[in-house]
């Protein structure tokens, strides 16, 4: 049985209104957290080849010095997949938690 890597993956700079990757390899994810130093809305998806596979979070608002963990428990991505985020304001970061 193959080991795996405990591993982070974090995105604290993006254009506003755009998908950034936030996991863009195969692995298994565990929770996303989210923490904003300002207002916004915030949004998680999965994505592949450009094409959304799945809205995991839709857009949603994130007050200004809050943050959230969100728990997707065993989030799979495979192959081409990406998880990405999205954000209307600037001071957001994302952080992604699992193994590869």
């Amino acid at each position: 049985m193959a080991t795996k890597t405990e591993k982070n993956w974090t995105v604290n700079s993006y254009t506003l209104g755009t998908w950034t990757d936030l996991v863009a390899e195969p692995s298994t994810v565990a929770a996303v957290i989210i923490a904003a130093n300002a207002a916004a809305s915030v949004s998680i998806r999965q994505e592949d080849g450009g094409s959304e596979e799945a809205m995991l979070l839709p857009l949603s608002p994130v007050g200004d010095n809050e943050a959230y963990s969100f728990d997707v428990r065993s989030l799979n991505i495979t192959g081409t997949q990406k998880l990405q985020v999205f954000a209307d304001t600037i001071g957001v970061s994302f952080t992604a938690s699992g193994v590869v």
